[in-house]
């Protein structure tokens, strides 16, 4: 018979026992022998998931300048310079002259999303409004690119452009520029008196309209056609670009004689973008873009002002005549250029807008009263 003592202190000490057990907190499972609980996950070999990849966009552009002249290798330039500022987000595929449309019809070309983009000239397009033919560059306006540059950035050229270019579903997202143009000719021309009877290539526009009124006839005509009627004697003078450029196409071949230093003509290039393809474009991606664009305008400026002395060189070497004219003589130019832009400014109210800002900087830097 169990001692009674015994179990007076047995009993406490079971019940006590229960006690502890009843209220420990519950334990996990034992892990199978696979390390896995009941309720855990099964095991994967898959990593943890990463951040999307970032969209990369490629653009169709066309370039109105040939492979081998110099602004056409700047151009492919800016193309993989693009490509590295975005790390390979934007790559832009640069066709040659009129391979997709022709030159003189890039604006159509874009808007309605043939091409995604592209440089031209705005003059090209002074049918569809005569702003058009005033925000290429006046002729015989200012004196060097640095003054250009400053009317488009600083005294609401970009804007004005960008407001022409909206209604045809395009995006001016910025602009470029080279030196005062030279011009070829087939006989040597020294005053505004031998312009008289002159069958020269112009881009049209005021251009067209101050040397028509001089004498000259004018054939409208995209720099990839240029070389074969200088040839074929359907023109015996063209207004292209600058020497260095005008040395690649070989103009010198046929027309012996060039104005040097340049005088009638600072022009301005814009890189056009369907706005559809724009407003698809990140905001960052956007601000690179006019980065570039910024940087490249420079860059081809400081580029081709070192060329354009070479190519004079090369050219005077193969028996090439530079030509100078008088103050006298291109001051009687500028004079009819004067009334051409007033004329032009009246055709339209952005052209007359155009018009007005850049005389007003003009008078602010001492050019005209």
């Amino acid at each position: 018979m169990i001692d009674r003592r015994f179990g007076l202190i047995l009993v406490p000490l079971l019940l006590a026992v229960a006690l502890i057990v009843a209220c420990a907190p519950e334990q996990a499972p034992a892990p199978s022998s696979e390390g896995e609980t009941e309720d855990s996950a099964p095991a994967t070999d898959e990593e943890e998931p990463v951040a999307a990849e970032a969209q990369s966009y490629t653009w169709q552009v066309q370039s109105p300048w040939a492979s081998g002249s110099p602004s056409g290798d700047l151009f492919a330039e800016f193309a993989v310079r693009v490509e590295d500022m975005t790390d390979g987000r934007l790559e832009l595929v640069v066709q040659p002259p009129g391979s997709v449309v022709p030159s003189l019809e890039l604006l159509d070309g874009v808007g309605k999303g043939v091409l995604d983009a592209c440089f031209s000239w705005p003059g090209w397009y002074a049918g569809k409004d005569p702003a058009f033919a005033c925000l290429g560059g006046l002729p015989f306006a200012f004196n060097n690119d640095l003054e250009l540059d400053a009317w488009f950035q600083h005294r609401g050229g970009l804007d004005m452009i960008r407001e022409a270019y909206a209604p045809h579903n395009c995006y001016v997202v910025g602009m470029s520029y080279y030196n005062i143009e030279s011009w070829h000719a087939s006989r040597e021309i020294t005053t505004v008196d031998d312009l008289q009877g002159m069958k020269i290539r112009m881009p049209g526009g005021m251009l067209s309209d101050i040397f028509e009124s001089v004498g000259c006839s004018v054939v409208l005509l995209p720099g990839e056609e240029v070389y074969t009627a200088l040839e074929k004697g359907v023109v015996d003078g063209v207004d292209w670009a600058t020497p260095a450029d005008n040395y690649a196409y070989g103009f010198h071949e046929i027309a012996k004689y060039f104005t040097w230093p340049g005088w009638h003509h600072l022009p301005a290039n814009e890189f056009m973008v369907n706005q559809d393809m724009w407003d698809e474009l990140p905001a960052d991606l956007q601000i690179t873009l006019e980065a570039a664009i910024r940087e490249w305008a420079f860059e081809r400026c400081t580029t081709l002002l070192i060329e354009d002395y070479a190519a004079v060189d090369a050219m005077i070497a193969q028996g090439c005549t530079p030509v100078a004219w008088d103050e006298e003589e291109i001051l009687k130019l500028r004079n009819i250029a004067v009334g051409v832009w007033d004329e032009w400014g009246a055709k339209s109210d952005l052209a007359g807008r155009v018009i007005d800002s850049t005389k007003d900087f003009m008078r602010l830097l001492g050019q005209i009263s």
